[in-house]
């Protein structure tokens, strides 16, 4: 068993408290104060000392102390704490200061953040050893469990609860339940290796599938219904339906013939030929001016492309040297910080050098009253000589070793600097460079742009050639013979029209009663599939739902099982895990109960206090750890029960101005304590 417990706790500046000093010796006690006298303010500083959270578990909220509206600034606002981890004794303590930098040339600092300073019996620690220890004592989900009645019922989720409960007893397994009520033990079976709520899901998903199918089954068999017909045999009417269609071909062809006759055909010919004979004319008459104007738009694609190829590497090189003047720039911070820590050495050397002893020598023996012969005199004056000269010698090997480190790093990165400069130059050289070769670009690229305009205003129009005119004026003659020709024919292909209309609506009316016909079989044998389906699926779901009562009464055979179990871990506090639904299924739940009345439906607060005191109880025995216990408004009680831990009651008492603190001693007596 794990014991902690809190021997004292120092407050410097935190949360308004300027100094205040708590001395427990690891007894319990009563903290009494009016409202806002600084009660919560202890718990806080213990909590964030340990998790840098405060009691409401935030990791966010005013440390510092506030005066007239405005944090103290340039302070140290420091929490201190000796605990007792069984019979060891350890310090620890957490400093939160302000940082404040001087910016090279500037001769005010500026407020720049936050620091936080880590301390194990006054050695400073890193934070993550610091974290690391505080856990290999207690961690913090195991601390708040165990130091605040509330944490348990009125912070920590429903299902966290059920967690830590189910942590507490072991669970319950399925061989428990089988044991005490054997004719449950089908549902081994059907649960398959899957646990009862995933079970549950499932069959609940699969009825809730069948339900919807269900429910529409009927409608869509009344809709099937609606749509049958009384249309029998389609015998003859497929007969009429293929007279019809070869009718059809026939008008259909006349019409092409019509359409198509020779003298139309010849003329139609001719048209077409002329007019590839224009495109080609067209093409030839452009041919020269436009075969220039692409070869200037290639090679101005190609050069637009060298001259990207040549401006990347310049791009890389501008970035380059912007880094390095980043770097430098940083480095001479560190120079100028580097040559004040010299200067610093240099005067602290010329300070121990100067250094002389000063020796009072003792002539009279303090023991019988008389002088001391001179050659003792001159040996304690030489020994003291001695060691002065040591220290001294010591001093300075010291401050000279400093100096030669210090005057290595400027060394360092003064020859960093030269580098990165001459690397800056060379960058620099090398851009120049490039850019007269991307400007002789450029011009390439412009006198090309200007050749292409110039190409482009000098093709020559085609439509404005003798030649190209006399061969528009033949085409359109021969469109003007071809449409005299068709006009004639146009008047026989009308009267075919007509007749080829007539046909087409009879075959359209035929195969709409044939299609009637083929659907309203095709209708039948659909209306008898969801017969078969509904049937077969009302079947299914209440064999699902046989299986599902059979799981309910498993799971609350289980429940109740498990409650007990859990129950039995407590004095006071009984718990409800599931409730019952209105169709009696259960569903998880988490609620603490006294005598009936949940925690959050009717409990005073004496009785909250002292149920999360039970809780605390029962899960320092699990996890074989007791801590500190705050007990926040514990002036609503006026009996608490026993606890194996120590107790540190927050009681609100009007009556006390500033805070008062009554420490229980071994013995029972209760004394007041002074608070510093």
């Amino acid at each position: 068993m794990t014991t902690v417990k809190l021997i004292s706790l120092v407050l410097s500046k935190f949360k308004g408290a300027h100094d205040f000093k708590l001395d427990l010796q690891g007894n319990n006690a009563r903290i009494m104060g009016d409202n806002a006298t600084g009660k919560t303010t202890i718990a806080d500083a213990f909590t964030w000392l340990l998790f840098d959270k405060d009691t409401k578990n935030q990791t966010e909220f005013e440390i510092k102390t506030i005066v007239d509206g405005e944090p103290i600034h340039n302070a140290e606002h420091k929490v201190e704490a000796v605990i007792q981890v069984n019979a060891t004794p350890v310090k620890l303590a957490k400093i939160y200061k302000e940082k404040w930098t001087k910016r090279r040339g500037t001769a005010k600092a500026t407020f720049s953040g936050h620091t936080t300073d880590y301390y194990i019996d006054d050695v400073p620690t890193k934070k993550k050893d610091y974290d690391a220890y505080i856990t290999g004592i207690i961690s913090e989900d195991v601390f708040k469990l165990l130091t605040s009645p509330s944490y348990f019922n009125e912070q920590l989720k429903w299902k966290a609860q059920r967690d830590t409960l189910l942590n507490l007893v072991g669970g319950l397994t399925n061989d428990e339940v089988f044991s005490k009520n054997p004719d449950l033990k089908t549902v081994e079976s059907l649960l398959d290796g899957k646990s009862e709520e995933a079970f549950k899901k499932m069959i609940q998903e699969q009825q809730r599938r069948i339900n919807e199918d269900l429910k529409t089954i009927p409608v869509r068999i009344a809709e099937n219904q609606a749509q049958l017909s009384d249309v029998a045999d389609d015998t003859e009417l497929q007969q009429q339906l293929q007279t019809i269609e070869q009718q059809i071909e026939a008008a259909q062809q006349q019409i092409f013939n019509i359409k198509n006759g020779s003298a139309v055909s010849a003329k139609k010919n001719e048209l077409f030929e002329l007019q590839n004979g224009m495109k080609t004319y067209a093409n030839e008459f452009t041919y020269e001016s436009q075969n220039e104007l692409l070869k200037l738009k290639t090679r101005l694609s190609e050069e637009q492309g060298n001259l990207a190829i040549m401006t990347n590497p310049v791009l890389q090189k501008e970035k380059e040297s912007e880094r390095l003047i980043e770097a430098i720039e940083n480095r001479d911070i560190w120079l100028q910080k580097f040559a004040e820590e010299r200067e610093e050495l240099r005067k602290k050397w010329h300070e121990v050098n100067a250094q002389q002893l000063e020796h009072k020598e003792e002539c009279v023996c303090p023991t019988c009253d008389q002088e001391l012969p001179e050659e003792k005199v001159a040996a304690a004056r030489q020994k003291a000589e001695e060691e002065f000269n040591l220290a001294k010698s010591n001093r300075l090997s010291k401050i000279k070793n400093d100096g030669l480190e210090v005057a290595k790093k400027i060394q360092d990165a003064e020859k960093m600097n030269a580098e990165a400069k001459e690397k800056m130059d060379k960058l620099h050289a090398e851009i120049e460079e490039s850019e007269v070769a991307i400007k002789k670009k450029e011009e390439v690229i412009a006198n090309l742009q200007n050749k292409i305009e110039a190409a482009q205003s000098t093709i020559p129009d085609v439509a404005k050639d003798e030649k190209y005119q006399a061969m528009q004026q033949d085409a359109a003659k021969l469109q003007d013979e071809i449409t005299a020709l068709e006009s004639h024919a146009n008047e026989a292909v009308a009267d075919v029209e007509k007749e080829l209309v007539i046909l087409k609506e009879q075959k359209a009316e035929i195969n709409a009663t044939l299609g009637k016909i083929a659907n309203a079989v095709n209708i039948k044998k659909r209306i008898i599939e969801l017969t078969s389906q509904e049937e077969k699926l009302s079947e299914q779901y209440q064999r699902l739902s046989e299986q599902l009562y059979t799981v309910e009464q498993f799971v609350r055979a289980k429940v109740e099982m498990l409650e007990e179990k859990i129950n039995s871990h407590f004095k006071i506090a009984r718990f409800k895990l599931f409730n019952e639904q209105i169709d009696g299924g259960l569903t998880e739940c988490c609620e603490v109960m006294v005598d009936g009345v949940t925690y959050s439906g009717g409990l005073n607060n004496a009785m909250r206090i002292n149920v999360g005191l039970d809780i605390i109880n029962a899960l320092s025995a699990y996890h074989g750890t007791s801590a500190p216990i705050f007990i926040d408004n514990a002036e609503s009680v006026t009996q608490l029960i026993d606890v194996n831990a120590q107790t540190i009651a927050l009681v609100v008492s009007e009556q006390d101005k500033e805070l008062r603190v009554e420490v229980e001693e071994n013995d029972g007596l209760i004394i007041d304590m002074e608070v510093v």
